[in-house]
């Protein structure tokens, strides 16, 4: 009993000790004061204490914790997502998505802070850049230009329009103790793709392949069909000359781990592993106007090896002329002449800018019937298509032709039908049109050719067949004055039909043994300009003729 007395006396004067140290370090209590606003998780609370001893003065709750606020897959309040939200993902990789009626929809990430969408048009010297907050995950394209000075609305540009839609996200760095947020945009997860809008509707084609082997950046994801198989297209714009363009492309193929490229100019190359392409020409190579194919063969890590076909194609800039045409013969130019990327896709709009009352039957200089027009006061109305703007292979414009004549359809028919077998070009003189100038089709492996006697009742002017395989050329029908032949050594035998006017050196290049059989007599040679059928060269010792056969039915 005596000992638990003195253990509870040491125990009371340790108390009191304590309690003297603790109160002789605080002798006069000072205020601070903190307090903390409801979060979505806490609660608020007020607190006066003594920061030199924590003695607490006074302590409250200022109100509960508020809850979060979700909208759009976000709290309105703190910004954390909805758990319960299944439009929030983690994928970084996924990718936007684009309606007919130019919905642009893409899948919202957790950790995104905002989204920018960067607009590129063929005509435009900076991008536009639009930005999105987090808790949106669309947007109309049609509803991002605003409003023009006169209050009318701005749509989103026809024709191929170059995208790019980028996440952000927030990166943390400590440096020397100090916690740093940055937001920056997550770039390796870039979707790059071009917008198409023909004829109201729109269209997505994604950029950028990848497989386990390799990827292509920039390049469009899916694979086209060529004459030579499938490959990947690589779309460059030339400059306003239609100079050839540097692109280092090793920029845009990257290899996976292990996997060794090698780069040939035609597929025999590559079949037999030569002539392989340096790298250093690979990284700096001229690319034309037009399609460039390279030809990669890829040993891969693993053993084996797989070969990629990668098409450069040098956009060109291409004039647009605009002709309205009266009885099919006489034009006169339409506005001013502007210029176009190969591939832009012009509005009715655009093509009809300029035009005078009437009605108007449209072609293209290929004799493509396009469409009429219909032209008033206020607007002209098309009832085609939006024009694709595409280079025809014969100059570096193009032309487009308003004919007043209803018929035009006909009249480009008959065009068309001459052009299954060869290319048909107008000729044009002080804006009269002279007749056509035809060129044999070399992919053509017929033995013999017929020439029309005349396109719509316009003249044959001249006709090539420096590069054909015909060996019978036969023009039927009435034909006031002989095209200009352009020949080779294949074509043995012409055979003529009613033929009114030949002139001197009609048969270029012919072959010594040509036989010229006429469905004509030989009087009417006589009314032919001297030497019509005489063999090259045509000068005053020139004696020899063609063998030449008369009345030949």
């Amino acid at each position: 009993m005596q000992h638990n007395r003195k253990l509870l006396a040491i125990f009371l004067l340790s108390v009191i000790a304590l309690c003297a140290f603790a109160f002789a370090g605080c002798h006069r209590h000072i205020h601070e004061i903190r307090y903390k606003n409801p979060t979505c998780t806490e609660a608020g609370f007020y607190e006066d204490f003594c920061p030199n001893c924590g003695y607490i003065h006074e302590s409250y709750q200022t109100g509960p914790a508020l809850g979060h606020d979700y909208d759009g897959g976000y709290c309105e309040n703190c910004g954390e997502p909805d758990p319960n939200d299944t439009s929030l993902s983690n994928d970084a990789q996924s990718k936007v998505r684009l309606s007919a009626d130019g919905t642009l929809s893409w899948t919202k990430l957790k950790n995104a802070t905002k989204y920018e969408l960067i607009i590129t048009t063929t005509d435009s010297d900076e991008p536009a850049v639009y930005t999105f907050p987090k808790k949106q995950g669309s947007a109309k394209l049609d509803d991002l230009g605003g409003m023009d000075d006169y209050g009318d609305k701005i749509y989103f540009p026809t024709g191929r329009t170059f995208a790019r839609f980028v996440h952000y996200e927030i990166y943390t760095e400590t440096i020397e103790g100090e916690k740093i947020e940055q937001e920056v945009p997550m770039t390796e997860q870039a979707d790059e793709f071009r917008v198409l809008k023909r004829n109201g509707v729109y269209e997505l084609e994604r950029l950028g392949y990848a497989d386990e082997n390799l990827t292509l950046s920039g390049f469009c994801s899916e694979a086209k069909q060529g004459e030579s198989g499938e490959y990947y297209l690589y779309e460059v714009p030339l400059n306003e000359k239609n100079e050839n363009v540097k692109v280092n492309l090793t920029k845009q193929v990257k290899l996976a781990a292990g996997n060794k490229a090698a780069y040939y100019r035609t597929a025999e190359d590559r079949v037999g592993s030569q002539n392989a392409i340096s790298s250093f020409d690979w990284n700096y190579m001229n690319f034309p106007a037009g399609a460039t194919t390279i030809y990669m063969r890829l040993t891969l890590a693993g053993g084996g090896y797989k070969d990629y076909n990668l098409c450069i194609y040098g956009l060109r800039h291409l004039e647009i002329a605009r002709y309205a045409v009266t009885s099919n013969i006489y034009r006169q130019e339409v506005g001013t002449k502007f210029t176009c990327l190969e591939g832009d896709i012009l509005t009715s709009e655009d093509v009809c800018r300029g035009l005078r009352l009437d009605t108007y039957y449209l072609r293209d200089s290929e004799y493509n019937y396009l469409g009429k027009v219909e032209c008033d006061y206020y607007k002209s109305t098309f009832s085609g298509a939006d024009y694709t703007v595409t280079y025809s292979g014969s100059s570096s414009g193009i032309e487009l032709y308003f004919h007043t004549d209803p018929d035009l359809k006909s009249l480009c028919d008959e065009v068309k039908e001459a052009s299954n077998t060869y290319l048909v070009r107008e000729v044009w003189q002080n804006n009269d049109l002279k007749g056509f100038n035809l060129i044999y089709k070399t992919s053509s492996t017929a033995t013999e050719a017929v020439i029309p006697a005349d396109i719509n009742g316009r003249n044959i002017l001249a006709v090539d067949f420096e590069y054909a395989q015909v060996n019978t050329i036969s023009i039927i029908g009435t034909v006031y004055n002989l095209p200009k032949l352009t020949l080779n050594l294949n074509v043995t035998t012409i055979n003529l039909g009613d033929v009114r006017q030949i002139s001197t050196g009609a048969f270029v290049g012919a072959n010594s043994n040509l036989v010229i059989n006429c469905a004509f007599g030989e009087e009417r040679a006589q009314y032919f300009e001297a030497k019509w059928n005489y063999k090259e060269p045509l000068n005053q010792y020139s004696t020899a003729k063609f063998t030449t056969n008369y009345n030949v039915q």
